[in-house]
């Protein structure tokens, strides 16, 4: 059988998902964000204004990705789990999915042929060779792709949409990561702050929504679960003890 007969008999059977601009997905979801958020010139689809009447104009909005967090894992949970029982749709990711592409997805509000990162390794012409894109960093070596002489905005060609949120807007992300290159690019130049436990970055968006004093938007990043699953894989009992860890913050 051949390769292309292979993927159409998987697609058929449902053991792979076909990419499909009208199911319900992941750049609907970025598109109401950032309606939601004041974002000027963004674009409606059927599924996005849907899913900004689901959500509502609320007063603060909070977005958390839980990054490796996919339905395999929340349907592998009680039913009592607050992820779970909390659980509103099921949208379809991006393709590639991975983190790198969705993230950017998120930012741009532009599927992955637009917004051109499309896998954790990307090709960067001015050097001629693949580059980690979420690390900015070469490859081969880890060398900044910055002291490279690699302009950011070449590698990112799509500004993000966040940049034009009205909302008093902050984006919460892991310490280590909070001033890279592409966290940076990531929030458009809307305010950050790092976290180094998952505890503090939950307890820091509790604390900033209390105090408000004018509607907020505010993302938390969580890449616990899956950093942990790329080091053990998805069924160690590590992966499954940080998921339940995500599911006692988010019931806060």
């Amino acid at each position: 059988m051949a390769d292309i007969e292979y993927l159409l008999e998987a697609f058929e059977s449902g053991a792979l998902v076909r990419p499909d601009y009208d199911t319900p997905n992941f750049v609907d979801l970025a598109l109401a964000s950032a309606k939601l958020s004041g974002a000027s010139g963004v674009p409606d689809t059927r599924n996005s204004i849907e899913l900004s009447r689901r959500i509502g104009d609320t007063e603060h909005l909070v977005f958390v990705l839980l990054d490796g967090v996919g339905m395999n894992l929340v349907e592998s949970m009680p039913e009592t789990a607050f992820l779970r029982s909390h659980l509103a749709d099921e949208l379809q990711a991006v393709f590639p999915s991975t983190t790198s592409v969705a993230l950017t997805s998120l930012a741009t509000c532009q599927w992955p042929s637009t917004h051109a990162i499309t896998g954790w390794w990307t090709h960067i012409e001015q050097i001629g060779a693949p580059a980690v894109i979420l690390q900015f960093a070469s490859r081969s070596d880890s060398s900044d792709l910055g002291k490279m002489g690699v302009d950011s905005a070449s590698v990112f060609p799509v500004p993000s949409a966040m940049s034009a949120y009205s909302r008093d807007t902050l984006i919460v992300v892991p310490a280590n990561i909070a001033n890279s290159t592409y966290s940076r690019y990531f929030g458009g130049g809307q305010k950050s702050c790092g976290y180094s436990s998952m505890e503090q970055g939950v307890t820091s968006v509790i604390n900033r929504i209390r105090d408000a004093s004018e509607p907020t938007f505010t993302y938390l990043y969580i890449s616990r679960v899956d950093s942990l699953a790329h080091l053990h894989g998805m069924t160690r009992p590590e992966v499954q003890h940080a998921l339940y860890e995500v599911d006692s913050e988010m019931a806060r």
